[in-house]
């Protein structure tokens, strides 16, 4: 086969992988029936970063703090505004109770540090006192 037709059957190929089966990521959590709900939660995390060994640092979060909607791994990650997120991440292996997180996420990002199904994206929470004084003292 020429170097021609193997570029074009190569990119046909890109095409068919990227455009999936429809296309269409998976649905994230139900959204909240009510923008103005606001739940309390006590357990928001901060996404750390760790020094690891030879090729520098990367970021954990609780093991329990990660979902799987089909292929897609998630975390609930709680904004500036305490609005809750869902968040598309890519995860790697655990380290302790912890997972790494390859991408998706941002040191000092604050995630709910047990995922609870019945917590849902668009819903306002309110911080704990430990996490509001572990923020300012960054």
């Amino acid at each position: 086969m020429s170097l021609k037709k193997t570029n074009i059957v190569f990119a046909a190929l890109l095409t068919l992988l990227f455009a999936g089966c429809g296309g269409h990521e998976p649905p994230a959590p139900q959204a909240a029936s009510s923008p103005a709900e606001t739940v309390s939660v006590e357990g928001l995390v901060a996404v750390r970063a760790v020094e690891g060994e030879g090729s520098g640092g990367y970021f954990v979060v609780p093991a329990s703090a990660v979902f799987k909607e089909g292929a897609m791994t998630g975390v609930l990650v709680s904004g500036a505004s305490g609005r809750i997120d869902v968040r598309w991440i890519s995860a790697g292996h655990a380290v302790g109770s912890n997972v790494v997180v390859l991408a998706g996420l941002s040191e000092g990002e604050l995630v709910v540090g047990s995922y609870d199904p019945a917590l849902r994206e668009g819903s306002t929470v309110t911080k704990s006192q430990a996490v509001t004084e572990e923020d300012q003292s960054k």
